[in-house]
């Protein structure tokens, strides 16, 4: 498990990018879980 602060840095890097992962159903989960966090931290940047 990645810690809260990894997955917020995480986040951060993907905004306005395609998420590549090796895994494409961990891709699909993980941009589920980022979506609602990109769109209020684009206005926190």
């Amino acid at each position: 498990m990645k810690s809260g602060k990894s997955l917020v840095r995480d986040t951060v890097q993907n905004i306005g990018e395609y998420c590549i992962h090796s895994n494409p159903i961990k891709c699909e989960r993980h941009c589920e879980k980022a979506r609602p966090l990109m769109s209020t931290t684009k206005f926190a940047l």
